[in-house]
């Protein structure tokens, strides 16, 4: 380290809830949208719109955004990006702010109790002893809930979805059973790639926004939903299983359960394919990942992000041969294991 390096990066790190903030708001009040129903907007006219009162306040929030990729200035004038137009707008399938709504309303309140977490191993949430997110927890509490944290599951998985249907040659498979399915974004996507038959399969409670959102697709008549517990019961058959944002909510036992039973399941030739935010081998370089986990400790029991080669030994070990993967551009990675 130079000796008189500055310090602004720690300083940086410590207020970045600022910027984190200042992105929920603006996502929050639908400072995008309108924007984008604009053209652009001048600060003023921001101000007017929203009846914001604090002239270099409005400056300072949006100018920051600016600085993080979000808007664009022309002289007094704000503009979307390619980053926020392609994200940021509700009415687009690409839209990733559901998950920052969960973000605001429910892990950033945990995570001001990460100290907690470390010392005790514990969820900071409502869980007790014994319970599980998906049953037991708020998450599918109500109808509400549940068509939320869908919604934010939709939005993490928008991006690496698509890029896994249009990589991967879905037509070579009968049937694919996507596991966890939730709302469906991998199933129909799959779906809408291929001419294969695709599997939901997840707890009950999550059919009803399975069929929602999958009865707006063209491929609408390939896609089902099949309701079940995937350490309970037996799987749905297909000749291809995916996991995709699933095996980092469990422990190490119970990944290599889930796994095991996907190899049981398949016939010869099958595959299964995983998809996951997995960490570099030196634990260094995907700071989202690291950032993800912090976030599952403070929220599940046991679950973490594990990194590419624990995945990769993991599916050797059960009886995968000729493992491959596929980085997908961002914080992903893909593997598949053929039986």
């Amino acid at each position: 380290m130079a000796e008189n390096e500055p310090p602004e990066k720690i300083f940086e790190l410590g207020n970045a809830f600022v910027a984190s903030q200042a992105l929920m708001v603006a996502d929050e009040i639908e400072l995008f949208t309108a924007v984008d129903d604009a053209d652009g907007l001048t600060r003023r006219e921001i101000e007017e719109q929203f009846d914001f009162a604090h002239h270099h306040g409005v400056r300072d929030f949006l100018d920051l955004l600016v600085a993080h990729e979000l808007l664009s200035r022309d002289g007094d004038t704000y503009r979307l990006t390619g980053l926020s137009e392609q994200y940021l707008l509700p009415d687009r399938d690409t839209y990733v702010g559901d998950y920052l709504l969960l973000s605001r309303h429910r892990m950033y309140e945990s995570a001001t109790d990460l100290r907690s977490a470390l010392e005790t191993g514990d969820p900071q949430n409502e869980l007790t002893s014994g319970e599980t997110l998906y049953e037991d927890g708020n998450v599918y509490a109500t109808p509400e809930a549940r068509e939320g944290f869908q919604d934010a599951m939709r939005s993490l998985s928008t991006f690496p979805t698509r890029w896994i249907a249009a990589e991967v040659n879905w037509s070579q498979f009968d049937r694919v059973c996507d596991l966890g399915t939730a709302k469906g974004t991998l199933a129909r996507r799959i779906a809408e790639s291929s001419d294969c038959e695709v599997i939901g399969f997840d707890l009950p409670d999550a059919e009803p926004g399975f069929v929602s959102y999958t009865a707006e697709s063209d491929a609408a008549e390939r896609l089902e939903f099949h309701a079940g517990n995937f350490f309970e019961d037996a799987l749905p058959s297909a000749d291809a299983y995916a996991f995709g944002h699933i095996l980092n909510d469990w422990s190490g036992s119970e990944k290599r359960e889930l796994v095991q039973k996907t190899y049981d399941s398949l016939p010869a030739d099958g595959a299964l394919f995983v998809h996951e935010t997995m960490l570099d081998d030196d634990r260094t370089e995907n700071r989202f990942g690291l950032y993800m986990n912090m976030i599952t400790l403070l929220e599940l029991r046991g679950g973490y992000c594990a990194t590419v080669e624990s995945y990769e030994t993991l599916l050797e070990d059960v009886g995968f041969s000729d493992v491959q993967r596929r980085d997908i551009p961002g914080a992903e990675t893909l593997l598949v294991g053929y039986k």
